[in-house]
């Protein structure tokens, strides 16, 4: 695709749809740290710039088709090594990182999710990417 012909413009308005339907939500406000953490299906906001250090636990209780939106209010950064883990697994789930800022995914890092950000997203290198949407 060249700049300027409607397919990229077309990829532009979509990208700004997600992000206004994405922050219509509401959910609860959780740490800056995801590192450590587990969380069940929900809506999270996630305050100030976010850091995963070690494994963020996805817990689907069950549910195959559970979902998790992530509302990071300015940057994600993960740290080397990270891994954001799922479990009591099924097909269907869904991981959505909404950030207001950019993301940036460490060296070696494990990571799970559909990322939509408003400045940029890096993927350093080794990293894997279980959706392969950014």
């Amino acid at each position: 695709m060249q700049a300027g012909t409607s397919d990229p413009q077309l990829a532009q308005t979509e990208l700004i749809t997600a992000i206004d339907d994405l922050n219509t939500l509401s959910g609860t406000t959780d740490s800056a740290n995801l590192g450590g953490l587990t969380l069940i299906p929900g809506v999270y906001i996630v305050p100030g710039i976010s850091n995963l250090t070690g494994t963020l636990t996805l817990d689907r209780e069950g549910n195959a088709n559970s979902s998790w939106v992530l509302l990071v209010s300015s940057t994600l950064i993960t740290s080397p090594n990270s891994v954001i883990n799922v479990i009591d697994t099924g097909s269907g789930a869904g991981v959505y990182w909404d950030v207001r800022s950019s993301a940036t995914i460490g060296t070696d890092s494990t990571f799970l999710g559909n990322i939509v950000s408003l400045t940029r997203i890096t993927m350093d290198t080794g990293v894997t990417d279980n959706c392969h949407r950014a």
